[in-house]
């Protein structure tokens, strides 16, 4: 009989770290890491904001950004996960699929996970992680590796 081998993608709105689990061992195997550098708002921002003229009167006023940049930053980064994650599933022929990842990158992941992913992921968890120790992260995730 084959052991169960299970994909664990850890990851925040900057960087994801991805493992493969094997039952009954009690110790994960690294496959990758990667990351961007997600610079502060006030770098990105750091043009004063434009004026626009009112709709009533002579007045003007700044106008502020319609969006976070860095939160668009990090939604195409989630974006970038659920794509490498697909093809960890494929290359490494992973029967389960575990994710930790910070609440709003969670959230972000799910938008875009295909029927395949879907069908198996086995637990999710609202957890950042990435900056867990490699030999801590079996504690966090023992339940849902089932050791």
């Amino acid at each position: 009989m084959r052991p169960t081998r299970t994909l664990i993608v850890i990851a925040n709105g900057a960087k994801a770290r991805f493992f493969t689990h094997e039952r009954p061992q009690r110790r994960l195997a690294a496959l990758t890491e990667f990351a961007i550098d997600v610079p502060p708002g006030r770098d990105i921002m750091a043009d004063r904001p434009g004026r626009s003229f009112s709709s009533v009167g002579p007045g003007r006023s700044s106008m502020e950004p319609r969006s976070d940049p860095r939160d668009l930053i990090e939604k195409d980064f989630a974006r970038r996960v659920v794509d490498r994650m697909a093809a960890s599933l494929a290359e490494t022929g992973a029967d389960r699929l575990v994710v930790a990842a910070a609440p709003r990158t969670l959230a972000e992941m799910r938008k875009g996970l295909t029927a395949q992913i879907e069908a198996k992921l086995a637990v999710s968890l609202d957890k950042d992680l990435t900056n867990t120790p490699e030999a801590e992260l079996i504690k966090h995730l023992g339940d849902a590796l089932g050791v």
